[in-house]
């Protein structure tokens, strides 16, 4: 038998050694001999060739036995051409191997079912550190979302489901259509198909987040595959993210926040976008133009899901600026990856002015990024490729740059001041400090930074730097990541909210250093950027490395033991970040006391009959939505309740609720004067005199609840040599029983005081009880007269 048929009988016997045999091709070409360690194929195929002498042993290194049999069995199997990427325009002459890197696909799910286990795993890994910290909060009697913010996304989705059934994106009120009209509209749909009642949304804002987790890591796991030509690595990327505090709960089971929905088109434009960057060859492939739409509408997707969407496609610039030089100075042509970048950032433009102009979505100046970003990529692209075609340095070019920046902004702050106006105040608006805990620096006070990263932010800005220093020798192929892991961490920088966006980049750095450590440890063979046959130098052929075909279906599991090593290895990186996922999505969960304050509060609301208008709950702001969704549904803004809460409850106990609150939830968080509204609504039935305007409606733990009531106007006589009167009366209410009492004054042998309780009350007077008078309940809640001894009414 030849060696030709040997290698072709080996190939159709095991159909997965085709393209580690591709990847020992390329490295064959360029050395003599090579070791183990200079391949990008794993112990147990590279074992099977060797064995079937398919690679032969020499002087202690290794070869091909017989390179132009290997070449000419492969050059004929065109399966392989659909493994890696086939090129669509029906020219099979070229070998599978060198296909272009930009094929979107996922073919290995489809032949290698060892890494479609796996990758399975790890995803469900993902999904279920967003599932079960919070699944016991968010399922119960009805869905309880977590966190404040997510219930102002319901009650628009459960307003728009209750408008009719018009399912228009332009029937979207203003708030939403300049907010979150593209996320809003898509829950709103996916509610209606599931046949459009409140519980129907209810599940889809439930678990939406964890969708959007699992789509994020199905995407940086083939991002990362692309860029690093590992698996490992992009399985590895799928586990640092699942453990990453700052993304676990953003997209944690029932946080309905925008967040997660922007996410998904984040990780998705990283992935188009380094598809199109990664292209060296031609513009004949149809994968350059699927990458190059399929960023454009990732992209109008970012920039439509939230008004700050903008800050988001920033680093598609940065990107271009920094690829443009690289490729200046090693004299390649940027048009090669610039023309299609320009492709999708065009259909960007449309989509997004289409958008506007029909839906009336979004501001100008938002609807203006995506243009501006198409704008500053065609003027770096041209300068790129007139230089590169006219021998000018890259220099020059970053001159250029500066020029022109410079200028626009000039132009805009001079020749657009009330658009510069606008943009500042949005960009203002998003980074500058609150009272809010999300909006704090990364480097603020406190070590947040670890609590929100964990040690993987160490790790992931060590092996970024180290990237951005191959970027620079010439591998375009991190230009996207490293764009994106840059321009993320410095929004984090100013405002911990971007923490979750930053995440999927930095998955990416943080994944390639634990394998790398992984290696140094003896656990496992050098990731393939580090491998000295390819390494991260710049090639004369684009950038490409050698181990850039290394093979989608090389894949094996480590034996037991090395698993538990990588797992230990795996501990101690991610662990601090483990236990914060559960710990942060617990810091969101609507606790028992607050679930259970809140549907005693609807009860008493439906008991008195009270219409939507008179049940306002004014609470904490941090929780005052999820007060109001459930006991009126109306829980759009709590700016109300930060704004009046602090004033009201730190006011003088006499005074009364301004009119619109129609119940107020009182705990022991923040700081309060004492003797003020909360100071005495915390120590009801512990000595002190009640309130005459706020009575007891339940209460959870040291959560409790009360009605603002008129109070019924209690008058009665008494001795005249008695100076003060005590009123008393046991209250029982949900989780509370208490003695409720009012102290007043006695003039002239005359009492007059307001109740907020019905109910018999006690008449004290110098500890000894002098008559008894019932307050009937219409009485507390019309504020009308009661005199002692009148009894009747309802209790």
């Amino acid at each position: 038998m030849s060696d030709a048929e040997r290698v072709a009988a080996l190939l159709d016997e095991r159909p997965d050694l085709a393209d580690p045999l591709a990847s020992l091709l390329d490295v064959d070409a360029e050395l003599d001999t090579w070791t183990f360690e200079d391949i990008p194929v794993e112990s147990g195929p590279f074992g099977e060739l060797v064995g079937r002498g398919i690679v032969e042993k020499v002087d202690g290194e290794y070869r091909l036995a017989d390179p132009e049999a290997v070449r000419a069995t492969l050059d004929r199997s065109e399966p392989a051409d659909a493994i890696d990427g086939a090129t669509g325009n029906g020219d099979t002459s070229s070998p599978a191997v060198s296909s272009p890197d930009v094929d979107l696909s996922l073919p290995t799910l489809a032949v290698d079912r060892r890494l479609l286990l796996t990758l399975g795993g790890v995803l469900l890994f993902l999904a279920l550190t967003r599932t079960v910290f919070a699944f016991p909060s968010v399922f119960r009697d009805q869905v309880v979302l977590s966190g404040n913010d997510p219930y102002y996304y319901r009650y628009w989705v459960e307003q728009l489901l209750a408008g009719g059934g018009d399912l228009s994106p332009s029937a979207l009120p203003g708030v939403v259509a300049k907010g979150e009209p593209l996320m809003v509209t898509t829950l709103w749909a996916a509610s209606a198909l599931l046949g459009g009642s409140v519980t129907a949304a209810g599940w889809v804002l439930a678990w939406y987040p964890v969708v959007s987790a699992v789509i994020a890591g199905a995407a940086l796991y083939l991002v990362t595959t692309r860029v690093t030509r590992d698996r490992r690595v992009g399985l590895a990327a799928v586990v640092m993210l699942a453990t990453l505090p700052g993304h676990g709960y953003r997209t944690s089971l029932g946080f309905a926040d925008h967040h997660a929905f922007d996410f998904i088109w984040l990780a998705l434009a990283l992935l188009a976008l380094h598809s199109v960057l990664a292209r060296t060859d031609s513009w004949r492939d149809a994968g350059t133009w699927l990458a190059a739409g399929g960023l454009g509408v990732a992209v109008a997707a970012q920039v439509l899901s939230w008004e700050a969407g903008p800050l988001l496609i920033a680093p598609i610039a940065v990107a271009a600026a920094a690829l443009v030089l690289v490729d200046v100075r090693l004299e390649r042509d940027p048009l090669l990856w610039g023309l299609p970048l320009l492709v999708g950032l065009g259909l960007a433009s449309l989509l997004t002015v289409g958008a506007h102009e029909t839906f009336n979505w979004h501001t100008d100046v938002v609807t203006a990024a995506p243009p501006l970003l198409f704008g500053g990529v065609a003027v770096v692209v041209v300068l790129g490729t007139a230089a590169a075609r006219t021998g000018l340095s890259w220099r020059v070019v970053a001159g250029g740059y500066v020029a022109v920046a410079v200028a626009g902004l000039l132009g805009v702050r001079y020749g657009l001041p009330d658009f510069w106006a606008e943009a500042s105040s949005g960009v203002q608006r998003i980074v500058a400090p609150r009272d809010i805990v999300e909006t704090a620096p990364l480097f603020g006070e406190g070590a947040g930074w670890l609590l929100l990263f964990g040690l993987l932010l160490v790790v992931g800005v060590a092996y970024l730097a180290w990237a951005t220093r191959a970027l620079a020798g010439g591998d375009r192929h991190w230009a996207a990541p490293a764009a994106y892991a840059w321009i993320l961490l410095g929004l984090s920088f100013f405002s911990i909210r971007f923490g979750g966006e930053t995440s999927i980049p930095l998955a990416v750095f943080a994944a390639l250093g634990f394998v790398h450590i992984a290696e140094r440890v003896d656990l496992a063979n050098r990731p393939a950027p580090f491998r000295e046959a390819g390494g991260a130098r710049a090639q004369a052929d684009g950038g490409r490395r050698p181990g850039d075909n290394e093979s989608l279906v090389d894949f094996s599991w480590p034996d037991g033991r090395a698993f538990a090593s990588l797992l230990v290895l795996g501990l101690l990186l991610c662990g601090l970040g483990l236990m914060q996922v559960p710990i942060k999505t617990g810091q969101l969960t609507i606790t028992d006391e607050t679930y259970e304050t809140a549907t005693e509060i609807d009860a008493y609301a439906a008991g008195q009959n009270l219409s939507d208008s008179e049940s306002y709950v004014l609470s904490q702001w941090g929780r005052n939505r999820v007060y109001n969704y459930f006991v009126s549904g109306e829980s759009q803004s709590f700016g109300y309740a930060r704004q009046q809460y602090p004033q009201i409850l730190n006011a003088e106990p006499g005074s009364a609720p301004p009119g619109r609150v129609g119940f107020v939830v009182a705990d022991p968080a923040g700081n309060w004067s004492e003797g003020s509204v909360h100071d005495r609504l915390m120590s009801y039935g512990e000595g002190a005199s009640g309130l005459a305007h706020y009575r007891a409606v339940a209460r959870a733990g040291e959560t409790r609840a009360f009605a603002a009531v008129p109070g019924a106007n209690v008058t009665g006589e008494i001795e005249a040599n008695v100076t003060t009167a005590t009123l008393v009366t046991d209250v029982r209410v949900p989780g509370w029983e208490f003695a409720y009492a009012r102290e007043t004054s006695v003039t002239n042998g005359y009492f007059a005081t307001r109740v907020a309780h019905p109910g018999q009350y006690r008449v004290l007077a110098d500890g000894q009880e002098r008559e008894t008078l019932v307050v009937p309940g219409d009485a507390v809640l019309n504020g009308t007269r009661v005199d002692a001894g009148q009894a009747g009414g309802e209790g």
